[in-house]
């Protein structure tokens, strides 16, 4: 899960309070995710930014109507206190 790809980062992060990190993909009809990608990230971890594409990767959405799919992207904010990483409700997708 996210959790663990960001817990990852924390413990060598201690001095930043808190990191952004949007994540770009695409929801086909059939609910699969392709064309993920990190779109702005300042975590500067490639490990961690590929954990969390992994992730998302395998998630798998409920099959999508329109014949054209789906874009989304995705903001974390990812805090230095451990804490598991939210979307913050002041980002519009």
């Amino acid at each position: 899960d996210f959790g663990n790809c960001f817990e990852k980062w924390v413990p060598s992060k201690r001095s930043v309070e808190e990191s952004a990190l949007i994540v770009t993909f695409y929801i086909e009809n059939d609910g699969s995710v392709t064309r993920e990608k990190i779109k702005k990230s300042e975590l500067q971890s490639p490990a961690v930014e590929r954990c969390v594409l992994n992730v998302i990767k395998s998630i798998r959405f409920q099959p999508n109507t329109d014949p054209s799919g789906l874009s989304v992207d995705y903001p974390f904010t990812v805090s230095a206190s451990g804490s598991v990483p939210t979307r913050r409700s002041d980002q519009i997708l």
